[in-house]
């Protein structure tokens, strides 16, 4: 059901996410589609535009040509070289102008009708500036033009100016045309990415309300599913913890602040014979479905274990070769505590056995407010991460009336800092709450989560195990190690409240 709804959710946003793109891509391709008609409409009529200026240029030319060739005639007729130099000079000058811009209007990209009007007039064009140019030349070097030649000159002046005529009319109502049409053509760009606008807004806001619609439901099926989590993960952690002849265990367990899945932590408490009992924290990697049931197995097998009288040393080196044979590949850092809760006389000290896979180190309270962590001199890897490894423990005494804190690293880490930060800043809590006059293992497991977290929820996470032991009627020494193994044994203090751990 869960996989089903997901997949559903996932789908529906994927579809609304492409209708998204979509609605962009149609955006997107009717602007460009509707400004290249635009651009496309502006060009040809900037042509035309210019051709027209340069048709205009060529007729004043034509009329400049006609004047200057009368200008060479008179100054000839007045014997006046001075004029008659001035005016060749003036003539050719028009000539060179007149053909340059010939030349630049033929070279335009114009309509072929407007193209071809201006290919069948450059030959007339082209004879008219030759046929100027030789009347100057003979009025200034041969024979002087005669009248019938002059009347030639007019006649060709005539028909080019009728044409020019005819083609610049030709000009000016395409130029009107094509402005017209750059105009509609603008307007309807205008209309078309109004409405294509106007689509994808609609398209969009109809997105925003499936998106609501479906970010509501997301999140009652995440807040259901995180639930089912925070559920599963509970019903794995024992219901109620033993009742202890002159001690009490407290428990906290407080899911990570993101997510809703199963992770590995997990706490235990196991009455063994009578008198002893057997505290266990642990965390296996992960946080799914595969992390909760190897954590449901490496529990029940560690129980199968202790309840069959090994010692924590030998419980966890089995548990380390079980997790080899698990199909997923999970480590776990553990810590198994057994304690001999029956003193070999009244009001004596407490035997603690420890074994640590990787864990933190169990923290200590003393009554008189000291602090330590009972660690090991050689750190020995979690569980599942190194094959064949033989574990070893620790033997301490507590005095009564102290504290045993066993917690997950949920607890202390962070991200960016190291280990040993954590360490310290859980020792200067614990001491606060020691000054306090906090020895009830309830309330220090509250003033502990209130001040490491501040009102806030934990990034992993975090199960907490706390004995808290009957006051003593005399005073013993406080977390004194016995022994690394019950072979070897040696009496060392365990680091103190000044120590770093």
């Amino acid at each position: 059901m869960r996989i089903r709804t997901q997949t559903s959710l996932a789908s529906r946003l994927g579809a609304v996410g492409l209708l998204g793109v979509l609605l962009g891509v149609v955006v997107l391709i009717a602007a460009l589609i509707a400004f290249g008609h635009v651009h496309g409409s502006q060009r040809a009529a900037a042509l035309i535009g210019q051709a027209q200026r340069l048709n205009e240029d060529a007729d004043q030319a034509n009329d400049a040509l006609h004047a200057d060739v009368l200008a060479v005639l008179r100054a000839t007729t007045a014997a006046d070289p001075g004029a008659l130099a001035q005016a060749e000079l003036t003539l050719r000058a028009d000539v060179q102008t007149f053909r340059v811009n010939v030349e630049r209007a033929q070279g335009l990209s114009l309509p072929p009708p407007l193209s071809q009007a201006l290919v069948l007039l450059r030959p007339a064009l082209d004879a008219y500036a030759d046929h100027a140019v030789r009347l100057g030349d003979r009025a200034s070097s041969g024979p002087i033009p005669t009248a019938r030649d002059l009347a030639a000159f007019q006649d060709e002046f005539g028909r080019l100016d009728r044409s020019q005529a005819q083609v610049t009319d030709e000009l000016a109502k395409a130029g009107a045309d094509t402005q017209a049409r750059a105009a509609h053509t603008q307007g309807s760009a205008e209309v078309a990415v109004v409405i294509a606008a106007g689509i994808a807004l609609a398209g969009l806001l109809g997105m925003t309300v499936a998106l609501r619609r479906m970010g509501r439901r997301l999140g009652v099926v995440m807040s259901r599913e995180r639930q089912v989590a925070e559920t599963l993960q509970r019903s794995l952690l024992p219901d109620l913890l033993p009742t202890l002849p002159g001690a009490r265990l407290v428990g906290r367990f407080r899911p990570c602040a993101t997510g809703a899945q199963v992770g590995g932590d997990w706490y235990d408490a196991i009455p063994l014979s009578p008198g002893d009992i057997a505290l266990v924290i642990g965390d296996v990697t992960g946080h799914d479905m595969a992390a909760a049931s190897a954590m449901g197995q490496v529990r029940n097998a560690l129980r199968a274990w202790a309840l069959d009288d090994l010692a924590p040393a030998g419980v966890l080196t089995k548990l380390n070769d079980l997790l080899f044979t698990f199909n997923a590949e999970h480590c776990a850092t553990c810590v198994l505590v057994k304690l001999s809760l029956a003193p070999a006389e009244p009001s004596g000290p407490v035997t603690v056995c420890v074994a640590n896979a990787g864990h933190c180190p169990p923290l200590t309270i003393s009554p008189r407010g000291e602090v330590a962590f009972l660690d090991e001199q050689r750190p020995l890897p979690p569980l599942g991460a190194v094959r064949g490894v033989r574990f070893s423990e620790c033997s301490y005494l507590l005095e009564p009336g102290s504290t045993l804190l066993l917690y997950t690293d949920g607890l202390i880490e962070r991200r960016g800092e190291t280990l040993d930060r954590g360490l310290d800043r859980l020792r200067a809590a614990a001491m606060t709450a020691a000054r306090a006059g906090t020895v009830d293992g309830d309330i220090l497991c509250d003033e502990l989560l209130a001040t490491l977290f501040d009102g806030t929820r934990a990034p992993d996470d975090v199960a907490l195990l706390a004995m808290t032991m009957s006051p003593p009627t005399s005073g013993v020494r406080h977390a004194r190690r016995l022994s690394r193994t019950p072979q070897d044994v040696e009496y060392v203090e365990p680091r103190m409240q000044g120590d770093h751990a």
